[in-house]
């Protein structure tokens, strides 16, 4: 029975953090992937099965739309998604909770397994825009999970988190990651916009590493 359980976006990042998780352990990793609203849910949901049939993994899909339908913004409306963030600082694509919803439902997948390791892929830049993307965070995270139960002590991995998207693209590259089965458009299109702030983080990344991107 697998050890792990790895949150799968279909993002750069999941994707080699997906990967880490595949080195680490003897089983691999459960695939979780979330549905919650997001304008590029079905794109993401083809890379996310693509990957884990690469993998091997199990895949588990759950859809959490009509929870975030009540407090989602960012990804899941609206917002003018053009400027990285707004006047708080925060990210123009963040959505509320996103992540504490995410970890909190893949850890009551990982405990049904007995599974210990909680896989989710920050990088270096997220920790500006995202609070839920920080290290005071995920060690919290950590202990709240672990005392919510008395099966399991969680341990949450963030394999990429003090990478450079250049230095996440690099390893995934070494790893043998198929990033053609990844999206980082924040829009529904046929093909990545190359606007929006994740197509350009995902350009320079690719551009600094020196490797290919067969989505672009």
């Amino acid at each position: 029975m697998a050890d792990s359980v790895v949150l799968v976006s279909g993002g750069v990042d999941s994707a080699v953090t997906f990967a880490e998780g595949v080195r680490d352990d003897d089983e691999v990793p459960v695939a979780v992937h979330a549905r919650y609203g997001q304008h590029t849910s079905e794109r993401e949901r083809d890379c996310a099965t693509a990957l884990a049939s690469h993998y091997g993994a199990e895949y588990v899909e759950i859809d959490l739309s009509d929870a975030f339908s009540a407090f989602g913004e960012g990804l899941t409306d609206g917002t003018d998604l053009s400027t990285h963030y707004d006047e708080e600082g925060v990210a123009t694509s963040y959505v509320p909770m996103r992540n504490t919803v995410l970890i909190a439902v893949a850890s009551g997948v990982a405990e049904k397994r007995r599974a210990t390791k909680l896989w989710y892929g920050p990088n270096a830049d997220d920790r500006d825009g995202y609070a839920d993307c920080r290290d005071v965070y995920a060690e919290a995270m950590e202990d709240a999970l672990s005392l919510g139960t008395d099966r399991v002590e969680f341990e949450v991995r963030r394999p990429v988190v003090d990478m450079e998207k250049s230095e996440v693209v690099d390893r995934g590259d070494e790893l043998g990651v198929p990033f053609e089965h990844t999206w980082s458009c924040y829009q529904n299109g046929d093909e990545p916009c190359g606007v929006c702030a994740s197509c350009e983080e995902r350009a320079r990344g690719f551009d600094e590493a020196g490797v290919n991107d067969p989505v672009r």
